[in-house]
């Protein structure tokens, strides 16, 4: 199930399947441009609706991430695809780009940045999640 959120002119296109929540220290979770080990689907154990509600909770710190690249590239768009592991407590222990076509890293770093400051309900075991972002300009 996918859902498309209109920004005025910028459009973010949202699929299910990531999480956040305020706060937190950055330096906590192992942050990655390319993930050296892609999730496999029998790993993604994390509820999407929980991902949702955090990632659109955080969608105008997100937004900025792109929207300041827009300024060097008007045409700038592309997929990030961020794969979050998430500990027993609700911090991510690792957070990297999985599949993503979005040229721009600084753009890919600042995504993976906010989403290693998500915090998530405490869980009985370690859980995984993938959560694609989709950035274009209309």
């Amino acid at each position: 199930m996918a859902r498309f959120l209109h920004f005025s002119a910028l459009s973010i296109c949202l699929a299910l399947g990531c999480s956040k929540a305020p706060g937190g220290d950055a330096d906590s979770a192992s942050v990655s441009l390319q993930c050296e080990d892609p999730l496999e689907q029998a790993e993604l154990t994390l509820d999407p609706d929980e991902v949702h509600l955090i990632v659109e909770a955080n969608m105008q710190t997100i937004r900025y991430c792109y929207e300041r690249a827009l300024d060097t590239n008007p045409m700038l768009q592309g997929q990030v695809e961020v794969q979050l592991v998430i500990e027993e407590d609700g911090t991510p222990s690792s957070v990297c780009s999985g599949e993503s076509s979005m040229s721009n890293q600084e753009v890919v770093s600042c995504v993976l940045s906010i989403f290693s400051q998500f915090r998530f309900h405490e869980q009985e075991t370690q859980v995984a999640t993938i959560y694609p972002l989709a950035f274009s300009y209309e």
